[in-house]
């Protein structure tokens, strides 16, 4: 698993961060991928993301205890879908259900799609609980 350095928890503990990276290569606005399983509860600390072409592609990282869950059963990281629009990468706002649970499928799932982008890449950074 690869990490990429340290970080200071609120109880003081130094925690090792772990990132996972997605790409999609032209992203059609409808994707719904099992990007990863966990077999420990994470957190996630932060969302980077970029694309190639002009385009903006609206999307969502999910996690359920199944990699079909759908409804009430499946948590975005985000309060809301985020939209990447940035070919030199950003910093994604998180605000929904950060706290992924132990034995958790952890989905990408695109909404909307502006322009003709060429790709997607995201990468998620997160504290193992």
């Amino acid at each position: 698993m690869p990490k990429f350095g340290t970080i200071n928890s609120s109880s003081g503990d130094i925690q090792t961060v772990f990132e996972k990276n997605i790409y999609i290569e032209v992203p059609s606005g409808a994707e719904d991928i099992t990007w990863f399983y966990t077999t420990n509860a994470i957190t996630v600390t932060s969302v980077h993301d970029a694309i190639k072409g002009t385009t903006l592609v609206g999307f969502g990282i999910y996690h359920g205890t199944t990699a079909n869950a759908s409804g009430g059963s499946l948590h975005n990281v985000f309060a809301a879908d985020r939209t990447a629009d940035d070919v030199t990468g950003e910093v994604q706002t998180l605000g929904g259900d950060i706290t992924i649970p132990a034995v958790s499928y952890v989905r990408l799932i695109t909404s909307s799609i502006t322009g003709n982008p060429t790709s997607l890449f995201v990468t998620m950074a997160y504290t193992e609980d």
